[in-house]
């Protein structure tokens, strides 16, 4: 079976603390867009699992999140086949965007219809955040808000939000690891202002948006990759309303009204050799 497997952006992202357990609690307005890898699962009359990609920055062994996916869903719910997965990448890495997490999402929800599993999204959710943070929020892949360590995924009605959204990451990835150390070690003032930006993408308040697209990771990603910032504040000179970094970068964002003006930076990003994409939310 052939699947497609959705990005997201993080619109905000600001921490909250950290849980007895030394995990950083989150609060984010997450939003699934139309940039995919493809997926191709195959079922097997053995207990194998196989995975591979066309990138040779994935693992493709026992790392991979895929295979770290489909072996705690077998502890979850037995079962006797083995699965190969092949995956096409078209979702940067170590980008914010959430790839690998989709992936194994994806993975997740297609083997429950074809192994006739039956098990619910709360159950899929269960078993995703034993591997990635991002997991549970791809199970519904809804513009929702992500709470705790991002198990906890409420849907929220944004369908009047529909911007234009130009995707822009540096040739930098950064490592969501170090990014978090980086943050713990950085002073900074922290503002919360997260609770009133899905009222404010509800209601459409342009003028408002740019404000509350917070994320705490910035400045530490900045410190790593500079021109991380110079991107966000091209952006806006290039009509974005407002823009951001999504999750813990490199990649930033920038929201539009008009689609010339959005295809316009487009081009003026790509001259500098960054990858770029326009897309929608879904």
């Amino acid at each position: 079976m052939k699947v497609l497997s959705n990005a997201k952006i993080n619109l905000n992202l600001q921490i909250l603390g950290k849980d007895d357990s030394n995990y950083h609690l989150l609060y984010s307005v997450v939003a699934p867009i139309s940039l995919y890898d493809e997926i191709e699962i195959v079922l097997k009359n053995s207990e194998e699992i196989l995975v591979t990609t066309d990138n040779f920055n994935v693992p493709n062994n026992e790392e991979n999140i895929c295979y770290k996916a489909i072996r705690e869903l077998k502890k979850y719910k037995p079962f006797y086949k083995g699965v190969e997965i092949k995956i096409t990448k078209n979702i940067p890495i170590q980008a914010g965007l959430g790839g690998g997490s989709s992936n194994a999402a994806f993975v997740l929800k297609t083997l429950n219809k074809m192994l006739g599993l039956n098990l619910t999204n709360e159950e899929l959710k269960e078993i995703g955040s034993k591997v990635g943070a991002d997991v549970p929020f791809f199970i519904d892949n809804k513009i929702s808000i992500m709470e705790g360590r991002g198990e906890k995924i409420t849907n929220i009605d944004c369908s009047k939000f529909n911007p234009y959204i130009l995707l822009v990451k540096p040739n930098e990835g950064v490592n969501t690891k170090e990014i978090f150390d980086l943050y713990d070690n950085t002073p900074q003032e922290k503002i919360f202002v997260a609770p009133i930006l899905h009222e404010i993408l509800s209601n459409q308040d342009k003028e408002e948006i740019d404000f509350y697209l917070r994320n705490d990771l910035l400045r530490a990603a900045s410190l790593l990759v500079p021109n991380i910032r110079d991107i966000i504040l091209d952006l806006k000179e290039s009509g974005a309303y407002a823009s951001s970094m999504s999750g813990s970068g490199t990649t930033c964002f920038g929201l539009f009204d008009d689609l010339d003006l959005c295809k316009k930076a487009e081009v003026k990003f790509e001259k500098k050799d960054y990858f770029t994409k326009i897309v929608k939310i879904i």
